[in-house]
């Protein structure tokens, strides 16, 4: 998608340097997407502690086995079918 905006020079100059790239749009993606991943991994780090894993792997046990026995009886009710 091609946008216009109005990069301080200076500051495009500091990116194409860090980045090693010589593209000014590729070191632009390159140095938002970075961004995007350190602000990611710090709101990950902020909700460490936050989540009850032992209630979310209970959940996720019983989730699994509802849906296995779901797929058994499915499958049982598939081979009466056939061999009637």
């Amino acid at each position: 998608m091609r946008t216009t905006l109005d990069i301080d020079p200076d500051l495009l100059d500091e990116v194409l340097e860090v980045t090693g790239e010589r593209n000014k749009t590729k070191a632009v993606t390159k140095a938002l997407r970075g961004f995007i991943r350190r602000r990611r991994i710090t709101e990950l780090r902020e909700s460490a502690g936050s989540i009850d894993l032992v209630n979310n792997l209970r959940e996720l046990e019983a989730l699994e086995l509802r849906e296995m026995e779901r797929l058994h009886k499915r499958y049982s009710a598939l081979e009466d079918d056939a061999r009637q």
